[in-house]
């Protein structure tokens, strides 16, 4: 158990930075007045927003020397990071208390407000989001289901990459480390008259900390904004992304001991092949408002050879989806007054054949597909001067059909729809006062439809599928209290409280092998922050976070819920060198926990730790280099197990240059 009696909370900051003569150049310690979009789907003033909201700037990111989103997150107050295979490339990512078991369910993941999350349990491939393209990182904590619908029950993440501006540009980057760890990237940006270019290429290879850990991937991605008026826009995305990855399994405690390193599923391995296109037309009417419509288009391969179980498949998913969405902004009796509604259509098809082994024949199809409907709104309006209050709501429907026929003998299985509905609302207010300070309340209610293979139940001796038309959609509901203060311009603190209570959380039951609704639990937990501009050398910042994760009927009454940790607290430090280095020292405590699936909470728990990261970067001119070790004290350590450890890497270190031309 960690016993502490440090507080605080991470929020984005943008500390001064040393120019190349020495000196510090002007920028604010702490911005003001920060503008975010993730809490309202248009850009408002995060101080408005009744919510606990996180901006990851542009500055903090550089800074960091982070090497992929989830290192990023795994610094943030109310986020829980887990691995299974050693590195960041499928990371799991959990808010408020949720169970890193089904994590990507309950948190929603957008790329410029481009959903990521797919309609089954497939992960995040989050090496596709190079950091070095990356604008800021947006995280609202708690439930964002009105706005955006499904998957949104702990939270949002919003990642925003950049655009080009200016003159054209070239990035180059190379980054080199333990475990054979090698990515380049280079990327070619810039305006010409209406038109805004950026363009990227990224090659990622690790060896991997364990054996069967490699990961392979290569990804081009581009994003065009063309202005055909002053009024009328069109964004345009796209990217292709080719992913190989091993999974090496977990180990027992003995093999832990052992050799941390070792897997027993030397030739389980994937490949993905991932392809998306996005569209955006944006009307503005001035003072009749906005109009956007956004339609995307996936479409992802993939091969399993999961050989270990016996276990082999290829499959194509397919996503297509319309989003249109109208914003205007009308004062009532001479008080501001926003409102944002649309319609969200997303249709997910998957097809999949079972192979009778490593590419061998075809031995079953399957075909799932999940087409939902999202309708919402929402209205912030200024009740007096300093005061606003923001309600909305929300209708989903989610329509489900299952096929499946045996290839041998052409005999359908399975044939079946299912079909289920929603809603959702919210209400908040936030008080504004002194140059950036606010305190906030908010309620909301949450659904989550459940993943289209959360309801297949496989015999897995004779591999037939069978659908559980007994499992229910996740519903709750969240109370919330915070306060932002800034003492100065230079020291801030924070606090939120929060309690979120559920309904029909889904789970894996390994004793009747399939997914099952559990009994309703609660989750509340206390995040507070500190952040403190000292002087032009120094800065300090901290977070932590308290998580009560635990059943509140059936059973397991007041058991906790496996693989949430009680307490998790970030502290570090950022030293601001003279001629232009930079000294960053950051520590990571995470409480024990109870191993996924030990609802009795008799079973051995996962161990808590201690990480510490170190890093220095020296920066002239376009050119920028810097270097670091990841656990350099060594720590022995998982962050996830089901009566199991997933070890991750010790002490490594990453050395890397980067370098920008104008041309």
């Amino acid at each position: 158990m960690i016993l502490t009696g440090f507080a605080g909370v991470t929020l984005g900051y943008s500390p001064k930075a040393w120019c190349e003569e020495g000196t510090i150049e002007e920028n604010e310690p702490i911005k003001l007045h920060e503008v975010v979009v993730t809490g309202t789907r248009y850009k408002e003033e995060k101080r408005k927003i009744p919510s606990n909201i996180t901006v990851i700037a542009e500055e903090d990111i550089k800074r960091s020397q982070a090497q992929s989103v989830p290192d990023l997150l795994r610094y943030e107050v109310g986020v829980n990071i887990t691995s299974t295979n050693s590195t960041n490339s499928q990371a799991t990512v959990a808010i408020r208390g949720f169970s890193s078991e089904g994590a990507n369910m309950r948190t929603l993941i957008l790329v410029n407000g481009r959903r990521i999350n797919l309609a089954d349990m497939s992960q995040i491939s989050w090496y596709s989001i190079p950091l070095s393209g990356v604008e800021r990182i947006e995280i609202l904590r708690g439930p964002g289901t009105v706005l955006y619908g499904d998957n949104a029950v702990g939270g949002v993440i919003n990642i925003v990459t950049k655009r080009g501006v200016g003159k054209p540009t070239f990035n180059a980057n190379l980054l080199a480390g333990s475990f054979g760890l090698i990515r380049e990237n280079v990327t070619c940006s810039g305006e010409v008259d209406k038109l805004s270019y950026r363009v990227t290429g990224t090659k990622h290879y690790i060896e991997g900390y364990r054996k069967n850990s490699e990961v392979k991937m290569e990804d081009v991605a581009m994003n065009l904004e063309y202005y055909l008026t002053d009024n009328l826009s069109i964004t345009f995305e796209g990217a292709n992304n080719e992913h190989e990855y091993g999974m090496p399994g977990s180990l027992n405690e003995d093999e832990k001991n052992e050799d941390p390193r070792q897997t027993k599923s030397p030739n389980d391995n994937a490949e993905e092949d991932d392809q998306y296109l996005y569209l955006k037309p944006t009307f503005d009417m001035d003072k009749f408002g906005t109009i956007d419509v956004a339609l995307t288009f996936r479409r992802k391969n993939k091969t399993v050879n999961w050989v270990s179980w016996g276990t082999y498949f290829e499959e194509e998913t397919y996503q297509k989806g319309v989003a249109p969405k109208y914003t205007v902004e009308r004062p009532i009796f001479g008080r501001a007054n926003k409102i944002v509604a649309g319609i969200d259509y997303l249709n997910d098809e998957n097809q999949r054949f079972d192979l009778d082994n490593v590419g061998g024949p075809k031995t079953r199809e399957k075909k799932i597909k999940k087409e939902s409907f999202g309708y919402y709104f929402s209205d912030q309006l200024q009740l007096i001067d300093e005061l606003y209050l923001t309600i909305g709501g929300r209708y989903e429907t989610a329509k489900y059909s299952f096929y499946d026929k045996k290839l041998e003998n052409n005999t359908v299985e399975v044939d079946s729809d299912i079909d289920h509905n929603e809603e959702a609302v919210s209400t908040g207010l936030s008080y504004l006062y002194g140059e950036n300070s606010n305190v906030y309340l908010r309620y909301s209610t949450a659904f989550r439809f459940p993943a289209t293979d959360e309801f297949l139940v496989t015999d897995w001796l004779t591999g037939n599928d069978k659908i559980n038309k007994e499992l229910k959609p996740e519903k709750g509901e969240s109370y919330e209290a915070g306060i932002s203060h800034y003492f100065s311009s230079s020291l801030m603190a924070g606090i939120t409280a929060y309690t979120t209570r559920m309904k029909d959380e889904i789970a894996w039951n390994n004793d009747t092998r399939q997914n099952e609704n559990l009994d309703d639990t609660e989750h509340k937990g206390v995040e507070l922050s500190l952040k403190w501009k000292i002087n032009e050398s120094f800065l300090i910042y901290g977070n932590y976070t308290w998580t009560r994760a635990e059943f509140t009927d059936g059973p397991h009454k007041d058991k906790t819920i496996p693989l949430v940790p009680e307490q998790k607290i970030v502290a570090g430090t950022t030293i601001f060198l003279p001629y232009n280095f930079t000294f960053n020292v950051r520590q990571t405590m995470v409480d024990e926990r109870y191993t996924g699936g030990d609802y009795d909470n008799k079973k051995t728990k996962l161990p808590s730790f201690h990480v510490t990261d170190i890093d220095m970067s020296y920066k002239r001119k376009h050119i920028k280099m810097f270097a670091g070790i990841k656990n350099l004290f060594d720590k022995k350590y998982s962050e996830v197990g089901w009566d199991s450890y997933y070890p991750m890497p010790e002490a490594n270190y990453y050395l890397g240059i980067s370098a920008s031309f104008e041309f």
